[in-house]
């Protein structure tokens, strides 16, 4: 992830989205999915057809993989998609050299921060959990389990970090964080190697990178 040094040394403030940016979760999601897409009677779904459909917002998505939400409502599925992802988050890996890349920035006195769909306290718990929590000036998830927008906590992050929108980028492996970055006014780098394939990021006006990273 060095490779990306040279693409925001002159930023002062990075933002970083966490699943699929900095944590390479993206089978672990695919198990669960498959799990719950089996007991509703649905056909399961390799990673490739994952990365292919997965979107924001998060019931959209449900929807199109087949889920009936009057059969089970979508707050139900949230809550048993996110029990069994907090039991099999311990199997993830962080991709290599995401820390020597947020070392190299922090010399730099460039801040670093995450802004996650993810539960706010999972996110903090995690970032202990794989000796993260240092890296950051700030770390911003989302106070549910929908994951619908981080539209809203993107604000509340640039104001708490206090760096202009024109001095921030935001890196992330989605639709939706282009759509965070366009929010917020800011520039935004999507890594193709994440949740969603290259191809579909490359429908975006985005600026996209394929990696090809590797975890630790």
């Amino acid at each position: 992830m060095l490779r990306l040094h040279p693409l925001i040394k002159q930023k002062k403030h990075i933002i970083f989205d966490y699943n699929g940016t900095i944590l390479y979760d993206t089978n672990i999601c695919v198990e669960i999915l498959n799990q719950l897409l089996q007991s509703h009677g649905r056909p399961v779904v390799n990673e490739a057809t994952y990365r292919e459909c997965f979107h924001f917002p998060i019931s959209s998505f449900y929807t199109q993989m087949g889920f009936d939400f009057e059969r089970e409502s979508f707050e139900q599925l949230s809550r048993r998609y996110m029990n069994l992802y907090l039991s099999h988050v311990h199997r993830c890996k962080v991709y290599h050299g995401f820390r020597d890349l947020v070392q190299q920035l922090r010399k730099e006195s460039i801040k670093v921060s995450i802004l996650t769909a993810l539960n706010h306290d999972a996110l903090h718990d995690q970032l202990v959990d794989f000796n993260l929590g240092a890296y950051f000036d700030a770390a911003f998830g989302l106070y549910n389990h929908h994951a619908i927008s981080k539209v809203q906590r993107g604000h509340e992050l640039m104001q708490h970090v206090g760096v202009s929108a024109q001095d921030t980028l935001i890196i992330g492996d989605t639709d939706h964080d282009l759509e965070v970055a366009e929010s917020l006014g800011i520039d935004v780098i999507l890594l193709a190697d994440g949740h969603q394939n290259e191809e579909k990021l490359r429908k975006t006006k985005a600026t996209v990178i394929n990696l090809d990273r590797k975890t630790e």
